[in-house]
């Protein structure tokens, strides 16, 4: 029931707006929270697919947009991916420390 939600809220279906994913994650946990979704199979779902699931576009702290390519299930909201349009592979769960490590300021639509 979880994973057919899930669809329904991201692809639109019966004629409702798609959501972007951390929107559906919201309206997933507030249903949760209503008792309308088993809140642990919730948590387990979320784990498997991430707050950010690949393929999200988002754009970083530091102003460049990326694609998360690669969860990280140790750290599921710094997950790896890709910045454009000169694309380089950034793992936000790995960084040097300086002084503008870089994280995810906001999902945002292509």
């Amino acid at each position: 029931m979880i994973i057919d939600r899930y669809d329904e809220l991201l692809s639109g279906f019966g004629w409702a707006t798609p959501l972007p994913s951390h929107r559906t994650f919201q309206q997933l946990y507030q249903e949760a929270r209503q008792n309308k979704l088993d809140q642990q199979l919730l948590s387990a779902f979320i784990g498997l697919v991430g707050i950010y699931p690949v393929h999200s576009h988002v754009r970083l702290n530091t102003k460049e947009r990326g694609v998360v390519t690669t969860l990280n299930q140790e750290t599921l909201h710094q997950p790896e991916g890709t910045t454009y349009p000169d694309p380089f592979t950034v793992n936000l769960a790995d960084q040097p420390d300086g002084p503008q490590t870089r994280a995810i300021e906001a999902v945002i639509n292509t």
